[in-house]
């Protein structure tokens, strides 16, 4: 009799935790899915401002490209590299940690390796106060 109810207590105890510990992987699996979204709108208009930059390198062989088309050609360039290696950066064992410390060291250095894509993905959905959004445009890498 003794025994019958611990093993009730037990399985009605183990319910509770599996309870606990789906609910929780429902919720890590709902934040990894709006994650991948996110990462794949960056990288949708990152792949739309490349194709821009290919098609002004080729009008700039055929001589056809104006110094600004250039600039922006350029500028853009400069940020499919830091999509390159912040893609890198993703795919090391310890990411999670990885690009966090990576990304402090830089801004340290004052260099600015999050391309901006998805930069501004991220002021879209945190928009600062008037005065927070002075203080960081101070501390933002000039990179």
């Amino acid at each position: 009799m003794i025994m019958m109810l611990v093993a009730v207590t037990s399985t009605s105890s183990d319910k509770v935790a599996m309870s606990k510990f789906e609910n929780a992987l429902k919720k890590v699996r709902l934040e990894a899915i709006e994650l991948l979204l996110k990462i794949r709108k960056g990288l949708d208009q990152e792949a739309d401002q490349t194709k821009e930059m290919i098609l002004t390198y080729l009008s700039f062989s055929q001589g056809e490209a104006s110094d600004e088309d250039m600039k922006k050609a350029n500028e853009q360039f400069r940020n499919f590299l830091k999509t390159i290696g912040f893609g890198a950066l993703a795919i090391l064992p310890f990411a999670p940690l990885t690009i966090p410390t990576v990304v402090s060291i830089g801004k340290r250095l004052g260099v600015d390796i999050i391309p901006k894509s998805f930069r501004h993905l991220y002021k879209k959905e945190h928009p600062k106060k008037p005065d927070q959004a002075q203080n960081d445009s101070e501390d933002e890498p000039k990179t």
